[in-house]
């Protein structure tokens, strides 16, 4: 993930030096917002118990540094459109990089280090974060519910599988109402679809039309497709498949409950105005004691203590000893 992003930055840079040679704007804010996304909603999100400390404190420098450099890189590349922000950024890393200018607008463009940009991992990773992201926003409306996990999904890359563990995927629709090709899209075969995947373009009715403009929606076919369809969502990007299994089960839905849990804990800690690095220990109650919640807390104790990094701790008797911070009440959903 560390060569990765990096690689990201680095390509980042001879787009830009590229594009703007040509007076490109137009490109190269997509490609700007592209990165943004990968880095915060991918790279940092797969990363945060590294960056946490967690994965010892050699991993955690790593991870570190990695952050620093690409982050140093994106203020550099990102100035001349986004002034402001990038020097309020600059002026908080400026003691991590140990740069004498007082101004980001002080500092040249950075040149393209082509020695460390790694085609193989942009072509395998490409833009496909994103689309999981897209589909966490999509479930929020309804489509999945982004805190219940789902079944681990099924790819057909192996190495990825420990970064999309966590990940929601759904397919999209074909949707061309700018051109009145529908019907010919849908009469495509599977061999046609691929070999317009392949070309990266198709011409239909006298227009060109790139794949970045087609939504492909996969689905199943046979006797049982219907049966697959209700338990399977599919999507692919470049080579890889993704099958998510969306059957909920009483486990999932268990794990959905103690993620809700964990999701008000860290809302208090916020509305306390407290930090990560703060000492406390959460007591909790439920009411009545033998509701459905209780049972969660009480299996899913180690996960929700792990993840708020505080003991967990049930409250008996009357109350307790030490100072209390904050205090709350409210009303979790059981499934």
């Amino acid at each position: 993930m560390d060569a990765w992003i990096i690689s990201f930055s680095e390509s980042l840079i001879e787009f830009v030096r590229k594009e703007m040679a040509a007076y490109r704007l137009y490109t190269v804010v997509p490609r700007l917002v592209l990165f943004i996304d990968n880095l915060t909603n991918w790279y940092v999100r797969m990363n945060r118990r590294r960056l946490k400390g967690e994965g010892g404190p050699a991993d955690c420098k790593v991870a570190l540094n990695s952050l620093t450099k690409v982050l140093f890189t994106m203020v550099r590349v990102m100035a001349p459109y986004t002034p402001f922000l990038c020097e309020h950024l600059y002026q908080n890393l400026r003691h991590l990089t140990g740069r004498l200018e007082r101004s980001i607008h002080f500092i040249m463009m950075p040149q393209p280090n082509r020695g460390i940009i790694k085609f193989h991992l942009t072509q395998t990773l490409g833009d496909f974060p994103p689309r999981f992201v897209n589909v966490e926003y999509n479930s929020q409306k309804g489509v999945l519910i982004l805190r219940n996990p789902e079944d681990t999904p099924c790819l057909s890359k192996s190495d990825l599988l420990p970064r999309l563990q966590s990940l929601f995927n759904t397919p999209s629709t074909v949707t061309l109402d700018q051109f009145n090709v529908t019907g010919d899209i849908g009469n495509l075969t599977d061999t046609e679809l691929q070999s317009i995947l392949k070309a990266g373009y198709t011409e239909l009715l006298g227009h060109r039309i790139e794949v970045s403009e087609l939504r492909i929606m996969l689905g199943f076919a046979g006797p049982a497709a219907e049966q697959l369809a209700e338990t399977y969502q599919a999507h692919s990007d470049n080579d890889v498949l993704v099958l998510l299994d969306v059957t909920p089960d009483q486990g999932m839905q268990d794990e959905g409950v103690a993620r809700e849990i964990v999701n008000r804990v860290q809302k208090l800690r916020k509305k306390a105005h407290l930090v990560p690095s703060d000492a406390v220990t959460v007591y909790y109650s439920v009411s009545p004691s033998e509701a459905e919640l209780g049972r969660v807390a009480t299996e899913f104790n180690e996960f929700i203590t792990s993840t708020i990094r505080a003991p967990f701790v049930l409250l008996q008797g009357g109350g307790v000893d030490e100072k209390i911070v904050i205090e709350d009440s409210q009303q979790v959903r059981e499934g």
